[in-house]
């Protein structure tokens, strides 16, 4: 990992609350109350819908999310910060020992304990393997009093942090970064407008492990009930 310029990491992801209060301050766009990307269809977007956060009841310490990149980057600009690059999310999570694995340095650690939410489980991964995005009511069975990390307050499980002492970089919702994925390490994908996002919790063998390196792009405009961001300076 290469040596990267010093930076302050936000500890959790923003809340509801605190973004709430950029809405009000009318430096940012309220959180939309749907999910989207290109091929959601109008299945998917009436039930998901349940799962954005802002506005529900006892929501306002958990994650904003439904949000996108745009929104994202408004929030912290107004809160005097910005979003972390790739690079920055990474060294964040994985240390000076640039570690594989979010708790453990060499080793798949299961997260199955209080705070594990249906985007770390090899069922979910088997499902997004399947599009999970076009089968929505498989999704809200598999959630449904679990959830994913939107459904947890930030900071609800302080003895797992990353090796830098932030929470909630893995089994939580993705996050927004600034970087485009053309300009990721080693990236080979076309330099079109789509940004990385990092975080849960997911390895390309459907293992409910905290590998820390999974990253993929989309589109500023993509939205959802797994999607957030936090801040640095």
């Amino acid at each position: 990992m290469r040596p990267i310029p010093s930076f302050e990491m936000d500890v959790t992801e923003v809340t509801v609350a605190s973004y709430q209060a950029c809405v009000e301050a009318k430096a940012c766009l309220p959180a939309h109350a749907t999910a989207f990307w290109p091929d959601i269809t109008q299945e998917a977007e009436v039930l998901l819908r349940a799962f954005c956060n802002a506005g529900r009841e006892g929501r306002g310490q958990h994650p904003i999310n439904c949000v996108d990149w745009s929104q994202a980057r408004a929030y912290c600009r107004w809160a005097y910060k910005r979003l972390p690059t790739d690079e920055e999310w990474e060294y964040a999570a994985r240390g000076r020992d640039a570690r594989a694995y979010l708790w453990n340095h060499s080793t798949r650690v299961p997260f199955t304990g209080p705070g594990c939410h249906g985007c770390c489980s090899s069922e979910w991964f088997d499902l997004t393997k399947k599009e999970a995005w076009k089968h929505p009511r498989k999704w809200l069975a598999m959630n449904s009093g679990n959830g994913d990390g939107a459904e947890t307050s930030v900071g609800s499980v302080p003895e797992r942090p990353s090796p830098s002492g932030v929470l909630d970089m893995a089994a939580s919702v993705w996050e927004w970064t600034e970087t485009k994925t053309c300009e990721t390490r080693g990236a080979s994908t076309p330099c079109v407008d789509a940004r990385v996002v990092r975080g849960c919790c997911l390895d390309n063998t459907a293992s409910p492990i905290t590998y820390v390196p999974f990253r993929f792009g989309i589109i500023p405009q993509q939205r959802g009930p797994g999607l957030g961001f936090r801040c640095v300076r």
